[in-house]
């Protein structure tokens, strides 16, 4: 199997410093054990470089000042702490936390239904929490799809707190994996597993989804289970509020998925998209519970064909794109890579607008917007003002009719989610200055 990015990373900690850990957990006092957590985030800080410049990457997605080593610590600190809470909720000792349960839940319902569902978790906050409460807690069968081989030290110290919990496991890469799964199902038992990451870079199928302003690979695997099944997708996340603290959400991704066949890719990518933008709604409420420490974004890995610039005024916009003088909406470029762009412009308050009819401005006109801006992106990339032509458009979500209302600047965002030879999948968004989003839509793109 060939190693994705997140796999390379080896673990960092000893069996004694986890054995250790566990002691400290079980027989002195929570508060205690947390004490040990700031030499251990410091040790992280000092050594785990990779690990840092990850957080460093993907806390300056989140925030719009340079985020800092405090920044960092307190990132790390907040792994640490879920870290040292698996030992009390493999135990069940649920006393010395606090853990805010949905006041509907979800999974549970339809269980008891007879209706098993698939959960769809990430690498934001806690698994254990849904794992263990539900167990102890909630009379909820569930098993979890998980692999097992990135962390085998903390798998092994950990599971041996509670072995019953092992048999909850269904191992990715086994020979029945799957027809575990459909029993589980069938059963009316919920499956968990996470979508986040993908376990084979090269063989396993993947799509590109935009998160948090950039290109990323997600597993199509979920998507074709559940399909397969015919099942209910939840996301759910045990985020991590500080203190003693833990709240559970569940998301209904869809009741059922169905993949079209001439379409599969775009169905199965269209759905990743929609649990990226579930990710994305709750990393922002909680960014310190986001636990990919490594080059999520392959910032490191992947090399722009063309070198990035920060900023492009009006001027050099018009040599990227055939529009010329007040048909060229875009008024300045804030940033752009090899798979993004952001824009800006207040020319939707200009009354000669070219757009305008009978002195008002339509929100239809806002796609014209997103398709300067990736009119604009291509042109940076095949460096030339006529390199491809909108093919078409999906998905239009509008949140108002008239531009007339819109006091601000707008905000153009585009990712390319799909790139090809031929052309490209873009999704794009228009939001105003206080990140109400005025549009969200998708365009295909072909390259002449």
């Amino acid at each position: 199997m060939s190693k994705s990015s997140w796999q390379i990373h080896k673990e960092r900690s000893t069996p004694i410093a986890l054995y250790s850990i566990r002691w400290i957990a079980l027989h002195l006092s929570r508060p205690i054990a947390r004490v040990f957590l700031y030499p251990i985030t410091l040790y992280f800080l000092i050594f785990a470089r990779a690990q840092r410049k990850a957080s460093l990457q993907f806390l300056s997605r989140v925030y719009d000042h340079k985020p800092g080593l405090l920044d960092v610590a307190r990132h790390i600190h907040c792994f640490a702490s879920t870290i040292l809470d698996r030992v009390y909720l493999m135990t069940g000792d649920f006393g010395k936390l606090d853990i805010t349960f949905p006041a509907e839940n979800m999974p549970l319902k339809y269980s008891q239904q007879g209706t098993g569902c698939i959960l769809l978790g990430s690498h934001i906050g806690s698994f254990e929490v849904l794992r263990s409460y539900a167990v102890r807690k909630c009379p909820l069968p569930i098993k979890i799809l998980m692999y097992e081989g990135q962390n085998p030290m903390i798998v092994q110290v950990l599971n041996t707190l509670n072995p019953t919990l092992s048999n909850m496991i269904i191992p990715i890469g086994d020979p029945d994996s799957l027809l575990q799964v459909r029993d589980a199902v069938d059963a009316g038992s919920a499956v968990g597993m996470l979508g986040d990451r993908v376990m084979d870079s090269k063989n396993e199928k993947t799509v590109q989804c935009t998160l948090l302003g950039g290109t990323v690979s997600l597993p199509a695997a979920p998507i074709i289970i559940a399909a397969s099944l015919k099942v209910p997708v939840i996301v759910f996340f045990g985020i991590f509020k500080g203190g003693n603290k833990y709240e559970l959400y569940f998301e209904l991704l869809a009741e059922r998925i169905d993949l079209n066949r001439k379409n599969r890719q775009q169905d199965i990518q269209f759905w990743m998209q929609q649990y990226a933008n579930i990710l994305e709604k709750h990393i922002r409420k909680a960014p310190y519970n986001w636990f990919n420490f490594y080059d999520y974004w392959l910032e490191d890995l992947i090399k722009p064909s063309v070198e990035p610039s920060q900023k492009i005024d009006q001027k050099g916009i018009k040599q990227l794109i055939p529009h010329a003088g007040k048909m060229c909406l875009i008024e300045s470029v804030v940033f752009w890579d090899t798979n993004s762009i952001r824009c800006i412009s207040k020319t939707h308050l200009e009354p000669d607008n070219p757009l305008r009819l009978d002195g008002k401005l339509s929100s239809i006109h806002l796609l014209e917007y997103g398709a300067q801006a990736i009119a604009i992106h291509g042109g940076l990339l095949r460096k030339s003002a006529n390199a491809g032509y909108l093919a078409a458009v999906r998905n239009a979500k509008f949140s108002i009719d008239s531009l007339d209302s819109i006091s601000s600047e707008l905000i153009i965002k585009a990712s390319a989610d799909i790139k090809t030879e031929s052309g490209a999948i873009y999704q794009f968004s228009i939001t105003d200055t206080d990140n109400i989003i005025l549009l969200e839509a998708r365009a295909t793109v072909i390259n002449n």
